[in-house]
């Protein structure tokens, strides 16, 4: 499947990026760029395994996420086979990413360019959502589990089994990693060399602590839990591929992940909330100090987690509630409220609409803000125009790389310089790339 965008063949484009101004200046001066789906097929996948699997668990992800939680509130986990059946198809997705050919180190020039390191840790943590899965549906089978799994001794227990996969990863980077460089895929600027997008990799890491947390703390809801965060592990995988064969951009690569961890962090604080808004808050703050802790003084990760299973067991739990009640009166408001797992209108639920709005606005405050820069540019080289600011946001939303040959008013590209080799593509760089 070949899709083409933009004008005529025989133009010399001015470089690998150019502003979307310029690319819509060049009118049918321009050239065709094509991306090239078909890319997706090779011969390291003849019977399709891996694809089909693929198109499956991305139809999956639609049905849960917009389909069953807006109108139900969860994700409707509920231990049937069809349950079962689907959750094992996301291991089996990861588990045959091993067929593939990737580089055995990490390029810095090219964070987003998958290496071996990075692929099997994937499947660690696809084998833990899918753990926690299975843990979630015994407790649900068993009364007796069930009760058990209440007790100090029984969180442990659970928290060995979560943990038990990250002594496998930390294994993995013993053996496969490089020392001294991480699997956190960051970029930094050449000029400054400090980390670009900050923030946003800040709330990355967070949001694995906050996975973490989501699968060692009790809920009714856990085997929603356990699969709530197979939409990062696996929407990077699937994005880093499509970036690497030259479908998506960087740029797109990073909105589509914002987007499928903030819908991620949003149904972990939904269920967590869901038996009080204190009870949710203060896993969420402990989260955050296990976050903070890691971070700010290297302490051991494991200690950590075990110091917030100690911290949030239900007797501690309800020590604070007493303590709380004691500070403030309005306390009392945060543990009696409970969050309604479906507030429905029209049969769908208002809080999924209300942060797929969340998350519409963050998405919009960062075109506008990219749009912005572009149109200062363009004030700044003499072009005033803005009636091609809502093809521009099409344009920066869908990925399409600005490769035409057009030229703004004082004939050069106003974008920074792309990362990117100049003259070989990021497959070449891999074909070259030893194993």
């Amino acid at each position: 499947m070949v899709i083409c965008i933009d004008t005529t063949p025989k133009a010399k484009p001015q470089s690998s990026k150019q502003t979307a101004d310029s690319m819509l200046a060049a009118g049918s001066e321009g050239y065709i760029k094509k991306v090239d789906l078909s890319k997706l097929a090779t011969h390291e996948d003849p019977y399709h395994v891996h694809k089909t699997l693929g198109i499956l668990s991305l139809l999956h992800f639609f049905y849960r996420y917009l389909c069953v939680l807006p109108t139900t509130g969860n994700l409707g986990f509920s231990g049937s086979t069809f349950d079962c059946v689907a959750i094992t198809m996301h291991l089996a997705l990861s588990s045959t990413s091993l067929i593939f050919h990737v580089i055995k180190s990490r390029k810095l020039k090219f964070p987003m360019i998958m290496w071996n390191e990075y692929r099997l840790h994937a499947i660690v943590f696809t084998l833990r959502c899918w753990s926690v899965f299975v843990v979630a549906f015994a407790l649900q089978r068993s009364s007796a589990f069930s009760q058990f799994s209440t007790t100090l001794i029984g969180r442990f227990s659970i928290y060995g089994i979560v943990m038990a996969h990250h002594v496998l990863a930390d294994l993995i980077t013993k053996w496969y990693g490089t020392p001294g460089i991480t699997s956190v895929r960051v970029a930094k600027s050449a000029k400054t060399g400090k980390v670009k997008y900050e923030v946003v990799k800040k709330f990355y890491s967070f949001y694995q602590f906050l996975a973490v947390a989501s699968h060692i703390s009790p809920n009714a809801r856990l085997m929603d839990l356990g699969f709530n965060t197979l939409i990062a592990i696996q929407s990077s995988a699937f994005l880093m591929t499509l970036y690497r064969k030259n479908i998506i951009t960087f740029r797109t690569h990073g909105v589509i992940y914002t987007m499928c961890l903030l819908l991620s962090t949003g149904y972990i604080a939904r269920a967590m909330c869901s038996s009080g808004l204190f009870h949710g808050a203060f896993l969420i703050s402990a989260a955050l100090a296990v976050f903070a802790a890691r971070i700010s003084f290297r302490l051991d990760k494991y200690l950590l987690w075990g110091a917030f299973v100690m911290l949030t067991h239900s007797p501690v739990l309800k020590f604070f509630h007493r303590e709380a009640l004691a500070l403030s009166p309005l306390a009392t408001l945060m543990i009696d409220f409970k969050a309604p797992l479906s507030l429905g209108v029209f049969g769908l639920d208002m809080g999924s609409l209300s942060l797929a709005v969340m998350m519409g606005g963050v998405m919009f405050s960062l075109l506008n803000a990219r749009l912005n820069g572009t149109a200062t540019s363009s004030t700044a080289s003499g072009d005033t125009s803005s009636a091609n600011y809502p093809l521009r946001a099409l344009m920066l939303l869908a990925g399409i790389r600005n490769t035409g040959n057009g030229n703004n008013a004082t004939g050069v590209s106003h974008e920074k310089p792309s990362c990117r080799h100049p003259k070989r593509s990021v497959s070449e760089i891999m074909a070259a790339t030893p194993s």
